[in-house]
């Protein structure tokens, strides 16, 4: 569970991938064992959110959530109401050895995952697990430690705080002036108090500042629910340990980054609404400001400690939320200490040691790759010759020969793959009987074959030969669709169109004779997405220029038969390039929003400080313009996302049916 979990994290294609009946599976596995595999919890984590970009997927916790909806009375039996004395007791003993709690703490932190991403039936389901004096009864609760705290506190932002119902449907209305809310605020910024004192300390001794940078640097959310082995329990120890000790354990850091910052950053910018003329608000004024002074002297210490991009941002993001409100009237001495600690226009650098000394260590081989790369790249493409008719099949033309190798239907280029093709097309228009062998053995591969009992390496190679052989089918009659003549409009037809479309009917026919399309259209159903797009492309080719012939076989297959896999193979294929599209166009959607907000924050900012020193203005400069433009620079450099109008395999699959649809 753990090796699949890290195969998850932060792989949006595997994350996209992963089906409704894999995690009913995942799901089933953690009803029955339980506590004896919480790591399977870890696992669905991976699964419904994207960790490197802190971006939930919302079909994946649509598929999660009705799963446990469904075993809930094994999944969920510890977050009865009736076990909510033994629930204490497992916290207040902070035993992260104990399976029991970490079974709790994982699947409270999943919950907490899967509410993110506003969506409005699994706030609600949660809603109806925890009400909010219940998590407050475990935040304010002294003899808890903070790691057992943060999975809960994570259920609070996003199932009562940060939602998609809004303040008053999910209960937090009043939370702007709640007691518990505000107890809770002065408990957190002691703590911080305790964190910026024990950096201090911290940041005397290189070895600790390395262990402090590795702890954030692993400390994921499993991480942050193991302890060493030890005969005392945890929250004694907690209480014995000095600041320094408190500040290295993971969990306490987690704590901050993972469950502090967001807090303030969803609280002071949706919920804060202090009048400072207001006697009664003037304590939650007063504990506010104390709250930003000290993460302004947190931002100073923690910067050299900072292990991620992502988390540079949060604090900064944080930070500039609460810097943001009027009724503070933060000093501009204390906006220059925060410009100055390191949020400015200088960038801070997350690389681990050990990765710099890697890249010192291996400077010249990467530099020597890049070469050999691009040499490769380079021989390769004269080895292939130009994309053009002229150059692979030696005809007299200058067009393009097929579409891009980054486009829906590219072919094989160079004289190796047209020998190949060669070998089962004589003459170019006389189709061989080892012709027949290729159907065969792509009927074969597919119906006999059980994939199941084939090795990893053995089911890629088949794959592979599956591919190659559909783009030889497709290469055959393609050889001669390239030597079509384009018709133009108040032109005569050219004297050699008829022959060339004799020669394209007759080389479609001899593949059809072979009952080629009905034996071929069961791979709609492969899961390999390259397959399923070679098959539509090689079913497009064969029903080119609507060659009646073969629109009779299929027409025969379709009224005579009732076998309807086809038209269920296309149905998923459009619905699931749908959903695809939609779940990129949202994550997209909600970056952007993530980025305005933060601009947002800043230029309130900015507006509230003109005309003081020039500190602070540099410091406004930086938060609202330069750290925002380097961020959405990171963004593009990344590549995840694409236009969803060009995303390559779901949406070609889909477009390339359509098309062979419109043929019939």
């Amino acid at each position: 569970a753990t090796a699949l979990a890290e195969v998850f994290t932060g792989n949006q294609t595997m994350c996209m991938s992963i089906r409704n009946y894999q995690v009913q599976r995942i799901v089933g596995l953690v009803a029955v064992q339980q506590q004896n595999a919480s790591e399977l919890l870890d696992l669905l984590n991976a699964v419904v959110k994207i960790e490197e970009l802190d971006l939930p997927l919302k079909r994946n916790q649509a598929f999660v959530m009705t799963a446990i909806n469904q075993q809930r009375v094994k999944v969920c039996g510890i977050l009865e109401p009736a076990e909510a004395d033994s629930r204490t007791r497992l916290l207040e003993a902070g035993d992260l050895n104990s399976p029991q709690l970490n079974y709790l703490l994982r699947l409270v932190d999943l919950l907490a995952t899967c509410a993110e991403g506003e969506n409005r039936f699994i706030e609600s389901m949660c809603q109806n697990i925890f009400s909010i004096q219940e998590l407050f009864d475990v935040l304010k609760n002294p003899d808890i430690i903070v790691a057992c705290k943060r999975p809960y506190l994570r259920f609070l932002i996003w199932v009562y705080l940060n939602t998609a119902s809004g303040k008053v449907e999910s209960g937090a209305a009043d939370m702007d002036h709640d007691r518990d809310m505000w107890a809770f605020l002065k408990q957190v910024s002691d703590a911080l108090g305790e964190i910026n004192a024990g950096l201090k300390g911290i940041a005397k001794d290189t070895s600790k500042i390395r262990e402090v940078q590795r702890s954030l640097r692993l400390g994921g959310r499993s991480r942050a629910f193991t302890a060493a082995p030890s005969d005392e329990p945890r929250s004694k120890r907690d209480r014995k340990s000095s600041l320094t000790s408190r500040i290295l354990d993971e969990g306490f850091l987690m704590y901050f980054f993972d469950g502090i910052l967001p807090l303030l950053q969803v609280f002071y910018s949706d919920y804060f609404q202090s009048d400072p003329n207001d006697p009664k608000q003037r304590e939650e004024i007063e504990t506010s400001r104390v709250l930003a002074h000290t993460l302004i002297d947190i931002s100073s210490e923690i910067t050299q400690f900072v292990a991620s991009e992502g988390q540079h941002r949060l604090l900064r993001r944080s930070v500039t939320t609460i810097l943001a409100q009027p009724a503070l009237d933060i000093p501009s001495d204390k906006i220059a200490q925060f410009d100055m600690g390191g949020f400015g226009d200088r960038m801070i650098d997350v690389k681990s040691v050990a990765l710099k000394k890697y890249e010192r260590e291996y400077r010249e081989e990467e530099r020597l790759n890049v070469r050999l790369n691009n040499f490769a790249n380079n021989f390769k493409r004269a080895y292939q010759k130009q994309n053009t008719v002229r150059d692979q099949i030696g005809v007299p033309i200058d067009d393009m020969y097929c579409e891009g190798e980054d486009d829906d239907e590219p072919l094989p280029l160079g004289k190796e793959f047209q020998d190949h093709v060669k070998a089962f097309c004589e003459a170019g228009i006389r189709v061989d009987s080892h012709c027949e062998k290729l159907v065969e053995q792509l009927c074969i591969s597919y119906s006999s074959h059980d994939l199941r009992a084939m090795s990893e390496t053995e089911r890629i190679q088949l794959e592979k030969l599956s591919v190659r052989t559909l783009q030889v089918l497709r290469a055959i009659i393609h050889n001669q669709i390239v030597q079509v003549p384009e018709l133009k409009e108040g032109v005569m037809v050219p004297k050699s169109y008829k022959t060339v479309m004799d020669n394209v009917v007759a080389v479609q026919q001899a593949v059809n004779s072979f009952d080629a399309a009905l034996k071929i259209i069961p791979l709609l159903s492969h899961h390999n997405d390259d397959i399923v797009c070679e098959t539509l492309a090689f079913l497009s080719v064969l029903i080119y220029r609507g060659n009646l012939a073969v629109q009779e076989s299929f027409e025969d297959y379709f009224l005579h038969t009732r076998e309807e896999r086809f038209f269920i193979d296309v149905q998923g294929r459009l619905r699931r390039s749908a959903v695809a599209t939609r779940e990129r166009r949202a994550l997209l959607s909600q970056h952007k929003a993530k980025i305005e907000k933060s601009k947002k924050m800043a230029e309130t900012l900015r507006e509230r400080t003109q005309g003081k020193t020039s500190a602070a203005k540099t410091g406004l400069a930086a938060v609202g313009k330069v750290a925002d433009e380097v961020e959405w620079r990171n963004w593009k450099r990344k590549r995840v996302f694409t236009n969803p109008l060009r995303t390559r395999r779901p949406i070609s699959c889909a477009f390339a049916t359509t098309a062979t649809l419109k043929s019939f």
